[in-house]
């Protein structure tokens, strides 16, 4: 079992911005059911990442494509609620699905902000923010 941590312990990298980057942070892509089943383990990712921030994690890195950012929302909110962490305290990073910044029409690649925009909505409102801290294009 895991000791918990301060986040002081965690070595940071301070961006240009000002943001702290905790350079450890709990990442959710392969949380499977028991089964080994290639299916989101959506109450073991809430319980995850629950125990993770109990614990000292600052960071926590998901994905729109992972199927798991509802629960993770729901993780972050109940710990807000709980008083064990503020939002700000905590660096959330979430991600584009690559091929949801552009559409190919008759072998014509175009840039399409609307479907990112619509994107990173989808992500905010499954995981419960007003903001993530990163988002990053998935590959």
């Amino acid at each position: 079992m895991l000791t918990k941590m301060t986040a002081n312990a965690v070595p940071h990298v301070k961006l240009s911005s000002g943001l702290h980057l905790p350079m450890m942070g709990l990442g959710t892509s392969q949380f499977v059911n028991h089964q080994g089943a290639s299916v989101p383990n959506l109450k073991g990712t809430r319980e995850a990442v629950e125990y993770a921030i109990d614990i000292g994690y600052r960071h926590v890195d998901t994905a729109y494509s992972y199927g798991n950012e509802a629960e993770i929302g729901t993780a972050i909110r109940n710990k807000i609620q709980q008083g064990v962490i503020k939002r700000e305290d905590l660096i959330v990073t979430t991600k584009l699905f690559h091929n949801l910044h552009r559409a190919d029409v008759n072998n014509v690649d175009f840039r399409t902000p609307d479907l990112v925009l619509g994107s990173i909505k989808k992500s905010l409102k499954n995981l419960q923010l007003d903001y993530v801290d990163l988002y990053l294009i998935h590959a």
